[in-house]
């Protein structure tokens, strides 16, 4: 049997062959990959594409550059300059200040404090709105910083001042500021069960706002013919009294939203009503005098013993008294216990 025998030419063909394609590889280098020369300016404008996308996102993409100023990263809030907008109504003038989109200044019409300067309810940044923001990469934006841009919608006896502060172009924070030049809240009170709100305004509407509906608006239920100036919840029942400047008490029941009963207090208007806090009793203001009423609305004590108008009264808490404010001072009054009322003078008073 012929034994098998390595061809020793195969095997020098093969490396010849090897190194032939070695040295084609080493003469035919691969062409080199092209490099993309990136720009200098690593700026980028990052587009909201999704309108899902919420607030701390577009904030996130739309300021990457942490070297900026946090307070000024929103697209129109280039410069702090604060601009005013006024509305001067009947009753009020009031500002808004477009540094933070709010409310800067609410003085009162012909109304002065005891040093005879008009009342501003707002004023000196005693009143601030602010919202803040965290973004995705730990920055945080407050609204009261940033510079609004403002609009009016003139709707007749409503202006309407918008507040918008743009964060992208589809992205924006707006306030909107509704101002009635007729008519306006001017008080309000809270039910016993903390469900309802009644609230009266000074044109003389008398609104009912159910808490639990989560509704939008107040529900009006009624008026008095000239204007209101107090509103009062009976801390023991469904009932609440206004006060108005037509010289009426009027009694109101929440459960029907309607008025049921209507007492005289006198004078030319009722300034305040005000319910005992322990008894059902009702109390009222008007010019000089002040009532006091029983649960059935009975009238069962009554006082001009006050040398000025009456600006304001209250119980006391275990609703023994009833102290009465005036420009002379404070009168108190303990019906049934005292012969006369006590009085408390202010010598600063006229």
């Amino acid at each position: 049997m012929e034994e098998n025998k390595v061809d020793i030419n195969s095997l020098i063909g093969f490396f010849l062959i090897g190194l032939i394609f070695i040295g084609w590889l080493y003469l035919n280098p691969p062409p080199p990959t092209p490099v993309v020369a990136q720009e200098e300016n690593s700026e980028v404008n990052v587009v909201n594409e999704s309108p899902k996308q919420d607030l701390s996102e577009v904030l996130s993409q739309s300021n990457t550059n942490e070297s900026q100023d946090s307070n000024l990263n929103f697209e129109n809030s280039l410069s702090e300059k604060n601009e005013l907008v006024r509305i001067d109504t009947e009753k009020f003038i009031i500002e808004f200040s477009t540094l933070g989109g709010q409310i800067s200044s609410l003085e009162l019409k012909g109304q002065l404090n005891y040093l005879g300067e008009p009342i501003n309810l707002i004023q000196s940044g005693n009143s601030t709105f602010n919202l803040d923001f965290t973004t995705k990469n730990g920055r945080i934006f407050n609204t009261k910083d940033q510079t609004f841009v403002s609009s009016i919608n003139d709707r007749g006896s409503v202006k309407q001042v918008s507040m918008k502060l743009l964060v992208s172009e589809d992205v924006f924070i707006e306030y909107l500021y509704s101002v009635n030049l007729d008519d306006y809240i001017i008080d309000l009170a809270w039910s016993p069960c903390s469900k309802q709100i009644a609230a009266v305004t000074v044109e003389g509407h008398v609104f009912l706002m159910d808490i639990e509906k989560r509704l939008k608006s107040c529900e009006p239920i009624g008026n008095h013919k000239i204007g209101c100036n107090s509103v009062s919840w009976n801390p023991h029942t469904s009932q609440f009294s206004t006060a108005g400047q037509d010289s009426k008490v009027s009694i109101w029941d929440s459960s029907s939203k309607a008025k049921f009963l209507e007492l005289d207090a006198g004078g030319d208007w009722v300034s305040n009503v005000a319910y005992n806090p322990w008894t059902k009793q009702l109390a009222s203001g008007a010019s000089r005098t002040i009532k006091i009423w029983n649960d059935d609305y009975d009238l069962i004590y009554e006082s001009a013993d006050h040398s000025s108008t009456i600006a304001d009264i209250g119980w006391n808490p275990d609703g023994s008294g009833l102290a009465v404010a005036a420009y002379n001072g404070i009168t108190l009054h303990v019906p049934k216990k005292q012969r006369k009322p006590r009085k408390y003078e202010w010598k600063g008073s006229s």
